[in-house]
Parts: structure tokens; C-alpha cells; sequence
């Protein structure tokens, strides 16, 4: 399934069925259905890591074009206070 969002883990969750043995749940349909559960988080967290990549990159982008701004502005302000 590829969830994309908590929200969608959770609707997975309250999809999920477990086959039935005869002393109960069977293990094996159960340790599939951890599995897959596993990938479901597994997927959403790689979606958010991706996402917060791109945001960091984002700020560290901007935060460089200001200092490269700032140190622009102050480069002629220093010099004009030195000479007077």
C-alpha cells in the first residue's frame, strides 16, 4: 500500500484481519500482517524524512542568500565610516 501519512497507517490498521487456526490466530498470518504494518511506517517515515530534507535545504538556502545579503549591505556602510 505505500501509506503516505499516519492517517492512512491507521485506516491500514483498522482494516486489518488475522486468519483463524484452530487453537486461535495463526502466527504465520500474524507475523505477515507486523510485517507489513512495519512497512507501512516504515514508508510514511521515509516520505517525512524526504519532506524535512527538502525544508532544511530550503532554510539553509535562504539562510545563505541573507548572510550573502547582509555582508553586501555592510561591506559599503564599514568603508563609508572608516574614510569620514
Amino acid at each position: 500500500m505505500a501509506s503516505k501519512t499516519l492517517e492512512e497507517v491507521a485506516e491500514y490498521i483498522k482494516k486489518i484481519r488475522f486468519k483463524k487456526g484452530f487453537f486461535g490466530l495463526k502466527p504465520t498470518s500474524v507475523w505477515k500482517k507486523l510485517e507489513d504494518l512495519d512497512a507501512e511506517y516504515r514508508s510514511v517515515f521515509y516520505v517525512q524524512e524526504v519532506s524535512y530534507e527538502a525544508r532544511i535545504k530550503e532554510k539553509e538556502e535562504k539562510i545563505a542568500e541573507l548572510e550573502k545579503r547582509l555582508s553586501e549591505l555592510k561591506s559599503p556602510t564599514s568603508e563609508g565610516t572608516e574614510n569620514g
